[in-house]
């Protein structure tokens, strides 16, 4: 766990290779030790899973391929489970709700885009509902249709064609022509 200077209570995992927890000094004397332990639990177990990077990976597929709008859908509803998950560790590690409960009141909604504060199903589920895909059966073949179809023209495309011989002098030339 790394400290950070900062005038509100954030804490957060960061990092691509090496994921780290970040806290700020303002939650570190805001909250007590048992909560503090939780929201650290939390964060470590996105830290273990990776979850910057697969939230990363997810946000490129949903931007490159745009027209299809069940994968930012899947990439949000993903985003919802892995913080459900990361609140099941951090129950695990201190026990009690209540802790991580308390820490989420503190840290409240910051209203930041990708930032997770309370949200009415994180807090159904420390009360023990739990969670579903809650995605359209249609939306997920229509989308795993749609995969299949672009990876097949790919393939195809990529069997069919000829190969052309370039040289790095044409590539800069043909950049040069698009640029002017």
């Amino acid at each position: 766990m790394l400290l950070i200077a900062g005038s509100r209570p954030q804490a957060f995992c960061a990092g691509l290779a090496r994921p780290r927890v970040y806290v700020s000094r303002v939650a570190a004397e805001l909250l007590d030790v048992a909560e503090l332990r939780a929201v650290v639990a939390h964060e470590a177990h996105h830290a273990r899973r990776r979850d910057p990077l697969r939230l990363l990976l997810l946000a490129v597929l949903g931007d490159a391929l745009f027209f299809m709008p069940a994968l930012r859908r899947l990439r949000r509803r993903y985003a919802a489970l892995a913080e459900l998950a990361a609140d099941e560790a951090a129950l695990v590690t201190v026990g009690e709700s209540s802790h991580l409960a308390a820490a989420l009141l503190q840290f409240g909604d910051m209203g930041v885009e990708g930032v997770v504060g309370v949200d009415a199903e994180r807090v159904d589920h420390l009360l023990g509902s739990s969670p579903g895909w809650d995605l359209p059966v249609a939306t997920i073949i229509g989308a795993l249709l749609t995969l299949g179809a672009l990876l097949a023209l790919v393939f195809a495309t990529a069997a069919s064609s000829t190969v052309a011989r370039t040289s790095l002098a044409q590539l800069i030339a043909q950049s040069c022509m698009i640029a002017m």
